[in-house]
């Protein structure tokens, strides 16, 4: 996904992912608010992974939160 190997995804590299979905748009932009922790308008790889459990849940039917739970918002610490 990430075509320029920059280390993040912008929407246009996301959006073929993301939109396969099937969500409307407007959930997919508050998806990617969500996901992107850092206001830079780029995702990194644990804001990807935020995005792609959003998208998850509301294809299974979950509303999307307001805000993003605490328990998204920290990368899992790996294992030593």
């Amino acid at each position: 996904l990430d075509l320029d190997g920059d280390g993040y995804i912008s929407g246009r590299e996301a959006r073929p992912v993301l939109a396969g979905s099937g969500l409307p748009n407007a959930e997919l932009r508050k998806i990617w608010e969500l996901a992107d922790m850092t206001g830079d308008g780029r995702l990194d790889m644990h804001e990807f992974v935020v995005a792609q459990i959003l998208v998850a849940a509301r294809v299974q039917g979950h509303e999307l939160p307001e805000e993003l739970p605490a328990s998204l918002r920290e990368p899992p610490s790996s294992a030593s």
